[in-house]
């Protein structure tokens, strides 16, 4: 049985690079998912429903990204991020209880808040670097 849900999911999508953190791999992150006592037949449903999130996500700015239509890409980018958003949600509602629901919105308000910050620093690093 695994005991870490987000283990397995660490694993699938990668080792971060160098000096560079992923968002899920924050201690709030984990400890907001381990938070919400998933059974060994939820973890899975549950790595699979944040990977298909992450990954999808991922994909979708990567692509915003290098369109050639960049006009209020922000605003794009957040829209993806709701419609994902949304779709997880929907997905772990299928398996979670309604008191397991609660433990799951905080731990998806501590991953976007995470991805926001990593965001904020990621945009930063990139002014920083062109000012020089």
């Amino acid at each position: 049985m695994l005991r870490h849900p987000l283990l397995l999911l660490l694993l699938v999508i990668g080792p971060p690079a160098m000096g560079e953190e992923r968002p899920w791999t924050d201690p709030e992150v984990l400890q907001a998912a381990f938070s919400i006592a998933m059974t060994a037949e939820q973890q899975p449903q549950f790595r699979a429903a944040v990977a298909d999130f992450l990954q999808g996500y991922g994909s979708d700015v990567r692509k915003l990204l290098n369109g050639r239509n960049n006009l209020r890409i922000e605003r794009k980018i957040a829209s993806k991020r709701r419609n994902r958003v949304k779709t997880m949600d929907n997905e772990v509602a299928t398996f979670l209880s309604e008191a397991q629901l609660g433990a799951y919105e905080n731990y998806r308000a501590t991953l976007l808040a995470k991805m926001d910050e990593r965001a904020k620093a990621r945009r930063q690093n990139t002014v920083d670097q062109r000012g020089r």
